[in-house]
């Protein structure tokens, strides 16, 4: 189809490696532009991965239902949450397919919200994200 595919293979602690494969694919709405990134992750059972999604002064979280969550400093699983929008920017990311394990975890970077996500690394885990700003002033909704 195009789009690019990116190969990389990352050693553990223990020798071990960790290929991630990543595909990414241009995206366009009526509603804006986006990029959608798949990761398809190989390697061995029982590590966790982190996949840092966003970063902004202030970061909303939005089910799927798009009602405003609060951000304590604890975690929640991902199959709860869909939308994270920086406050302010207009943009947002969403989390289109994740592991059943994986779960949100709000930090706090400097004068930043951080959202990243978590999660076990097996055989041929997936997750995908898509990142949407809207058009500006000077750019054509197809």
């Amino acid at each position: 189809d195009g789009s690019a595919v990116l190969l990389a293979h990352v050693a553990t602690e223990d020798g071990q490696f960790v290929r991630i494969e990543e595909q990414v694919q241009a995206l366009r709405s009526n509603y804006g532009v986006g990029v959608r990134r798949s990761f398809r992750l190989n390697g061995p059972p029982g590590r966790h991965a982190w996949l840092l999604l966003e970063s902004a002064p202030a970061v909303r979280f939005l089910p799927e239902g798009g009602h405003r969550i609060p951000i304590r400093d604890d975690k929640f699983m991902a199959g709860a949450i869909q939308v994270v929008a920086p406050d302010g920017r207009g943009s947002v990311t969403v989390l289109e397919s994740a592991p059943p394990d994986c779960e949100w975890v709000p930090l706090q970077g400097g004068d930043r919200k951080v959202a990243a996500v978590r999660f076990l690394v097996n055989e041929n885990v997936l997750l995908t994200v898509s990142h949407w700003q809207p058009y500006r002033s000077t750019d054509k909704a197809p």
